[in-house]
């Protein structure tokens, strides 16, 4: 049986706050919420750079482990991207919107991959 660690249930919780508000950003029209926009991106910013830390640490990877991380990385960081485009501008081409509301959802299945891994 899998051990939960206080590092999964905080990661985990950190998620749910970023869809979360994520969601209430959505419904919210532009300009956005300062403090709801704040606390969404600056929880991003955390998760994925306290990954990486872990990721770091656990080395060395197997090959699945390593592609999985890359990826992981690479969906959130475009996440982060496309997510400063959408609350930059009133107008944001459609594509920049649509991966970052579709992507995020990807990238959060993902992520929580790496965390059943991690755990």
């Amino acid at each position: 049986m899998m051990e939960i660690t206080l590092r999964t249930i905080t990661f985990v919780a950190s998620i749910v706050v970023i869809f979360g508000t994520g969601v209430m950003l959505t419904r919210n029209s532009y300009p956005f919420g300062t403090l709801l926009l704040t606390v969404h991106k600056l929880l991003s910013l955390v998760v994925v750079i306290s990954m990486g830390v872990i990721v770091f640490r656990s080395l060395p990877l197997s090959g699945a482990d390593k592609m999985l991380y890359i990826v992981t990385m690479i969906l959130c960081l475009l996440a982060i991207i496309t997510g400063g485009l959408v609350s930059a501008f009133e107008f944001v081409p459609a594509a920049a919107t649509w991966f970052h509301r579709i992507g995020s959802w990807a990238t959060g299945f993902v992520l929580m991959l790496c965390i059943i891994r991690l755990a």
